[in-house]
Order: C-alpha cells, then sequence, then structure tokens
C-alpha cells in the first residue's frame, strides 16, 4: 500500500511538470491561460515518447484517485469477495482489450499508429472506468439480497451510481458519435470505427439494464407494493436475454475483429480464438439453460404415489412436504417449482 500511495505521489509531481513545462514553452507573452486548452498546446505536450507515458500515467492515477472517491461515496469499504472479483476482471478486461488494440491498430506510419493507439487507450479506458462500476453495482446488489437487513439510504446509493453509471455511458457513446459518427459523408471505414467505438457501450448498457431490473424487482418483493407471483420467472427471463444479448454481440464484436485484422499465425490470433470459443460455450449453455428450463415438466416424470410413500421425504430445496413431486434420473424428488427456482437462481 506504501509503494502504491508513493506511486501515485510521484505520478502527480511528474504529470504536472510536465504540463507547467510544455505551457511555459508554449506561452508567449500575448498569449492568455486558455491556451491550455487548445490542440497545438496538447500536441506539443505529447509530442515526445516519454511526455506520452507521463502523461498517460498521470492520467490513469487522477482516474484512480477518482476511482476510489466514488467507491467511498456511494459504496463504501469493499468486501473481500468484491474486492477479488474486481481484481479478476480489471485483469481479463487489461488482457483481452490489450490483444483488440493489437488486433485493430495498422502496421502503417508509426506516428499515426501513435495517435491511433492513444485513442483507444483513453476510450477504453474511459468505458472500463465505467463498466467497472456497473460491477460493483450488480455484486453489491447480490450482497444486499441475501442480507437480513438493509438501509434505505444504501438502497439510494446504490441506485445513484447506477444512474451515474448509465449518464456517464449516454455522455461517452454521444461523444462517440458526435466525433466519428457517419451523418452526411462517411470516410472510409467510419461505419467499423463506430461499431468497434460502442460495442463495449451498448454492453454497460444491457449490464445497467440488468441490474436495474434486479434492484426493481427486489424492491417490489422487499416493499410488497404489489403481488407480483411469476416475478421469479420474469426476472429469470429478463436476465437470461440480457446475458444472451450480451454474448450474441460479443460474439458478432470478435467477429467483426477477425475480419480486420485477418488470420495469420500469431499469438494475437490464439487469444482471439480462444476468447472466441468461450464465447460460443457460454451460448450454448444459456441456449441449453432455455432449454432445460421450457422442457422442464416434459423431461422429468412425476412421482408415483408408491414413490412419495416409499421416500417419505421433505424437498431438499424448500424443505416442505412432498405431496407431489419430479423424479431425476438420480432418483431424487423434488417440487416442480423448487427445480425451476434453483435453475433461475443458479
Amino acid at each position: 500500500m506504501r509503494i502504491l500511495k508513493l506511486w501515485v505521489i510521484l505520478s502527480f509531481i511528474f504529470g504536472l511538470g510536465e504540463i507547467f513545462r510544455a505551457w511555459k514553452n508554449y506561452h508567449s507573452p500575448d498569449s492568455n491561460p486558455k491556451s491550455l486548452f487548445q490542440i497545438r498546446f496538447w500536441e506539443s505536450l505529447l509530442a515526445g515518447n516519454f511526455q506520452k507515458i507521463v502523461l498517460i500515467n498521470f492520467a490513469c492515477n487522477l482516474l484512480y484517485i477518482m476511482g476510489k472517491c466514488i467507491q467511498y461515496i456511494f459504496l463504501g469499504r469493499l468486501r473481500e469477495l468484491e474486492s477479488v472479483k474486481s481484481g479478476d476482471r480489471i485483469r481479463d478486461y487489461v488482457l483481452m482489450k490489450t490483444v483488440f488494440i493489437g488486433a485493430i491498430v495498422g502496421s502503417g506510419d508509426g506516428e499515426d499508429d501513435d495517435k491511433e493507439i492513444l485513442i483507444w487507450f483513453i476510450w477504453l479506458t474511459l468505458i472500463g472506468f465505467l463498466k467497472h462500476f456497473g460491477f460493483l453495482c450488480r455484486d453489491r446488489l447480490e450482497y444486499m439480497t441475501l442480507s437480513i437487513q438493509t438501509s434505505v439510504s444504501a438502497y439510494a446509493r446504490l441506485f445513484a451510481l447506477l444512474s451515474l453509471v448509465c449518464a456517464g455511458n449516454l455522455g461517452l457513446g454521444w461523444i462517440a458519435i458526435s466525433i466519428f459518427g457517419c451523418w452526411n459523408v462517411c470516410p472510409p471505414g467510419g461505419l467499423s470505427a463506430v461499431a468497434l467505438l460502442l460495442f463495449e457501450s451498448v454492453i454497460v448498457a444491457i449490464d445497467a439494464t440488468q441490474t436495474a431490473l434486479r434492484l426493481a424487482a427486489h424492491l417490489i418483493g422487499e416493499t410488497g407494493v404489489c403481488r407480483w407471483e411469476r416475478r421469479s420467472v420474469w426476472l429469470f427471463a429478463a436476465e437470461l436475454a440480457c446475458e444472451l444479448g450480451i454474448q450474441v454481440l460479443t460474439f458478432g464484436h470478435l467477429i467483426h475483429v477477425w475480419f480486420l485484422h485477418g488470420l495469420s499465425l500469431s499469438l494475437t490470433d490464439a487469444l482471439l480464438f480462444i476468447h472466441t470459443r468461450s464465447v460460443i460455450s457460454a451460448i450454448s449453455n444459456r441456449l441449453a439453460a432455455v432449454r432445460a428450463y421450457v422442457t422442464m415438466d416434459r423431461r422429468f416424470r412425476d412421482a408415483t404415489a408408491e414413490e412419495l410413500a416409499a421416500h417419505d421425504d421433505h424437498c431438499s430445496i424448500c424443505h416442505d412436504n412432498l405431496s407431489s413431486a419430479k423424479v431425476l434420473p438420480c432418483g431424487h424428488l423434488f417440487h416442480l417449482v423448487c427445480l425451476r427456482s434453483w435453475l433461475e437462481n443458479s
């Protein structure tokens, strides 16, 4: 922790020092502080590779400090499980987006490639920032649904954070469409660039929608404002549709990247292949879950009166008496409603 604090402090010192140095060199007696916001100033600031590394490191640490402040305001301290999940997701995101940038950035002029890499780095970092907090909202909601008692302020803070994620995502999407969108004349590769930019933004929107649906369904059940007997069924269908939609979009995105990158025997292709295979497996599992849920009543036969009398047992899921049950291939007996509930929760 001390090393991290020292690193952040040094990053701020070097970053602010580079900005001040560039402004002093660019600043002239007849100019004003507004020159700090001119494009030529930033081109001079990012002229060398060392300056780029220092400024990128400074921006990442600034975003880290902002993220910590947002976390403590809306979520407080993360639980150990939330911290572990966050770390794993961040590592996976960094790995996959590094492969993504290596796959789509062309091998043309070195300066143009540097600019393209910098643009993608900034965009994916901002989207990843929002995606991180979207996942944290989902993790915290899972914990709150299992808690015996949760304060109203905790729900309010969670809803406020989720709203900020949605607002920030809409803002970034609007910026991407405004800058790279094909309004009048579409440049070569314009639609492709917009599709690549908006992919993660759409994924963040779907994830936020899924979390909002979970939150709404949980609050309806907790407050009892209305009777919604088939709430779990509709929630299961909505979440399954969101997850399946994310996997299908991810598969289409990977095919798009394959089309732009081409096929060659390299480490990038191997990592893309592994990720594509995992997405196909996830889609297959989601479709299998849908089939199992729909055909559950037909797949398992009803238990006979003799079998119920012979077992004289309780359902292992709800611990209630087995007046009627379904017989699984292993021979165990469960209520049909309990089996569907188990599948929904799994």
